[in-house]
C-alpha cells in the first residue's frame, strides 16, 4: 500500500483488484506514520476488510464476504414464511408448491458425475452430490430422483454458495447452518429420514471442501 493514501483508499484499491481476479483475500500495508485512526473493519458492497494484525505500523486486513449464504438463505426463509401465510386463505399446499419450485432452479447435474463415489449416504432417495474449486470458492452440483429432495438440495447448496473451503469447514459456518436448518424445520417439519438426508448432504459438502483446501 502507498503511504500517501488513506487506509480506506488502499483497501478500495485492493478490493477492486481482487474483485477482478475473483479473490479478495488479504490486504497488507506498511506505514511509516499513521495520520488517522485505524478502524476494526471497513465495509464494501459484498463484504468487509477486518483488521487482523496491527504492530509497529504494520497492518494486516483479511476479507470476508457477507453476500452469499445470508442473502440466499434469508430470501428462501422469507418466501416460505409468505407461502405459510397463504394457508389462512385456503391455500393448503402453498408451502409444498413453493418448495417444489426450488427444485426446478437446481443446476443440471453432469451425467458423467453420476457414479458411486458421488452418492450421498443417509438418504432414502438416490442423491448425487459433487463439487470442485472454482477460483478460491467451492462450486457444488447435486441431483436426486425425488422432486422434493431436489428442492431440499437447492436450498442446501444456496447456503454454501460462494464460500471458500476454509469457510465451509469452520465452526462458525457449522453453527450458522444448524441455526438455518432449525428455522427451516419450523416452516417445513421434517421426518427423521429427511433430517438424516440433510445431515448426509452437509457431511459430503464438508468432505469435498476439505479435499480442496
Amino acid at each position: 500500500m502507498e503511504s500517501k493514501k488513506s487506509i480506506l483508499e488502499n483497501l478500495a484499491d485492493c478490493y477492486d483488484i481482487y474483485l477482478k481476479m475473483g479473490s479478495k483475500g488479504y490486504a497488507i500495508g506498511f506505514y511509516n506514520e499513521l495520520h488517522e485512526e485505524v478502524k476494526e473493519s471497513y465495509s464494501f458492497p459484498e463484504g468487509k476488510y477486518t483488521l487482523s494484525h496491527f504492530e509497529d505500523n504494520f497492518l494486516l486486513f483479511s476479507y470476508k464476504s457477507e453476500k452469499s449464504s445470508k442473502n440466499n438463505t434469508e430470501k428462501i426463509l422469507t418466501e416460505l414464511k409468505e407461502s405459510e401465510k397463504l394457508k389462512e386463505f385456503g391455500e393448503e399446499n402453498s408451502v409444498l408448491i413453493k418448495m417444489l419450485s426450488y427444485g426446478e432452479k437446481l443446476e443440471k447435474f453432469p451425467e458423467e458425475m453420476k457414479k458411486d463415489e458421488n452418492l450421498v449416504t443417509k438418504c432414502m432417495s438416490t442423491v448425487f452430490l459433487a463439487g470442485h474449486k472454482d477460483g478460491n470458492k467451492m462450486k457444488y452440483f447435486a441431483t436426486s430422483n425425488s422432486a422434493f429432495v431436489r428442492s431440499e438440495l437447492y436450498i442446501i447448496l444456496s447456503f454454501f454458495r460462494d464460500m471458500e473451503p476454509k469457510e465451509i469447514i469452520s465452526q462458525e459456518i457449522e453453527k450458522e447452518y444448524k441455526s438455518f436448518f432449525e428455522k427451516l424445520n419450523k416452516l417445513i417439519p421434517m421426518s427423521i429420514a429427511r433430517t438424516q438426508g440433510f445431515e448426509g448432504a452437509y457431511e459430503r459438502i464438508v468432505k469435498i471442501a476439505i479435499k480442496n483446501i
